[in-house]
């Protein structure tokens, strides 16, 4: 790794770790880029001025790319000696001097529905968080796992998960690691919980999501107990434990919620061979009663795929954004159809390929349930994947 890269990814490290673990910040030292390019980010402000100019680079010379109103706010992405980097509107991005700008305080999040986002780090992910982060109260980060072993592994792009966490940090958003399990997993090594811990610290996370795909009937009990140990162990620290299932027959549901701070219930089923849609309301109205029977609802959160899935042969379905589905749509001249019982949008094309998908209609139906059934929240499981109009569908039914 090149020198500058180690220096960026500890410049992050030692920053995360005192920014969203109450600590103060330390003063930036202009040693390289990355060290301010990650600082104020997520910050917002309002200009001081009626009006003010966007430059295309940080000087005052550079050419104007767009104007910006007093009361207009905008967020910050970047700072550079004397020049902030500012964000209207996606398309519309540039510098301004920082005497320009008045930083403006966080919203404190008002106690309510959880709002959680799976982030890949991904183009796609990064640019979803900065258009609706104010919507979000938690990112799920990507990239960790456990080893049969009981080994923890990370397999991410630091810069590009660092960009997010510093995002959360200055937005006061939660933050819980995706922690993947092996298949069959039987239960947590005890040994990793203390790899566990010092990664939460590392990287100043406020908690752990334990995501299984799939629960092995013979030793849920086992799995459970030990989820419930470490949650034990971490709350100690100031941590919390989420634990993230598929919806399953024959599954403990009232020890896995025991386990864990919060339940997640994932509604896409990655092991489907015929296609269908990643969520059908009809099932989720049959299921969700007899859920809350077992599980106190202010500690489930529905997991959602806001995802297209794509039937093009044989095996398992390719999952596209919601662009892609579009695009697919566009390219081969196909109508969208409409299944009422499932509330879901689909088409066919070619020859035999079919492709369901979730868009703001959809969604829409499925949010309401949180509130009909009083559950804690939803977890968008694909941030940067969605209807972009999903989000106007989230803020007027939660």
């Amino acid at each position: 790794m090149a020198r500058a890269v180690i220096a960026a990814f500890l410049s992050i490290l030692f920053y995360l770790t005192n920014l969203l673990n109450g600590g103060t910040p330390p003063t930036p030292t202009p040693v390289n880029e990355a060290q301010y390019s990650y600082s104020i980010l997520g910050q917002t402000g309002e200009i001081l001025a009626e009006r003010a100019v966007l430059r295309r680079t940080p000087d005052n010379h550079s050419e104007i790319v767009g104007t910006v109103q007093q009361n207009e706010p905008l967020l910050i992405l970047d700072e550079r000696e004397d020049w902030y980097k500012v964000r209207s509107t996606p398309q519309l991005v540039g510098w301004l001097p920082k005497y320009a700008l008045s930083l403006s305080p966080v919203d404190k999040k008002e106690p309510g529905k959880l709002v959680l986002g799976y982030y890949s780090g991904d183009q796609a992910a990064y640019e979803s968080l900065l258009s609706q982060g104010t919507q979000l109260t938690g990112i799920v980060p990507f990239g960790w796992r456990l080893t049969a072993e009981g080994e923890l592994v990370n397999e991410f792009h630091p810069e590009r998960i660092g960009r997010g966490l510093y995002f959360a940090g200055n937005q006061e958003l939660g933050t819980y690691v995706q922690l993947k399990l092996p298949p069959d997993a039987g239960e947590l090594k005890k040994h990793s919980f203390t790899a566990i811990e010092a990664m939460l610290k590392e990287w100043g996370l406020k908690g752990v999501m334990i995501d299984v795909d799939e629960v092995p009937y013979l030793t849920q009990i086992q799995l459970f107990a030990s989820v419930a140990e470490l949650r034990e162990h971490l709350a100690q620290k100031g941590f919390s434990t989420l634990i993230a299932l598929p919806w399953q027959d024959e599954l403990d549901l009232p020890s896995a919620a025991a386990a864990a701070d919060y339940l997640i219930l994932k509604t896409l089923d990655p092991t489907a061979t015929t296609p269908g849609p990643p969520a059908s309301l009809a099932e989720l109205k049959s299921l969700l009663p007899r859920v809350t029977e077992q599980v106190p609802a202010e500690k489930i959160i529905l997991g959602l795929a806001n995802v297209g899935l794509n039937w093009s042969g044989a095996g398992l379905p390719a999952v596209l954004s919601y662009q892609q589905v579009m695009e697919l749509a566009a390219s081969n001249g196909v109508d969208i159809k409409w299944d009422n019982l499932s509330q879901t949008p689909y088409f066919q094309y070619g020859q035999d390929s079919e492709l369901w998908f979730e868009n703001r209609y959809s969604i829409k139906h499925k949010l309401e349930l949180i509130a009909e059934f009083d559950l804690a929240g939803v977890a968008f499981l694909q941030l940067g994947k969605e209807d972009p109009d999903m989000w106007n569908m989230l803020a007027k039914a939660l």
